[in-house]
C-alpha cells in the first residue's frame, strides 16, 4: 500500500482504539540492502525488548519522534539494545545492560 494509505489505516485504528493502542500498523520497504519500517502514530518497535528482538540476527536502529513525549534513539545488533538516549540528552545513554554518561 501507499504511504497515504497506510496513514489512512493507522488514522482508522487509531479512531476506533482511542489512540491507547499506538498507531497499530507497520510499513515496510526496502532499500538497498537495508529495509526501513514506518510506524505512524505508534510508539511500540522502539520500545527496548521488541528494539532486541527486531535485531536478532541483524541490526535496527529506531528513531521515534513525538510531540509532546520524549523523542527516543535506540541501536540494537542480534538481540542486544546497544545504545539508547533522547537527542536532545545524547550524552544520557543506556545500553547493554547498563547507565552512562558519555
Amino acid at each position: 500500500m501507499s504511504f497515504a494509505e497506510l496513514t489512512s489505516q493507522v488514522g482508522d485504528f487509531v479512531m476506533e482504539t482511542g489512540g491507547g493502542e499506538g498507531g497499530g500498523y507497520v510499513g515496510v520497504v526496502a532499500v538497498g540492502e537495508w529495509c526501513v519500517a514506518v510506524e505512524p502514530l505508534g510508539w511500540s518497535a522502539a520500545m527496548d525488548e521488541r528494539l532486541a528482538r527486531l535485531s536478532a540476527g541483524s541490526e535496527v536502529v529506531a528513531v521515534t519522534r513525538h510531540d509532546y513525549a520524549d523523542d527516543y534513539i535506540g541501536y540494537a545488533v542480534d538481540g542486544s539494545v546497544i545504545t539508547t538516549f533522547g537527542p536532545v540528552t545524547p550524552d544520557d545513554r543506556y545500553g547493554v545492560g547498563r547507565r552512562w554518561r558519555a
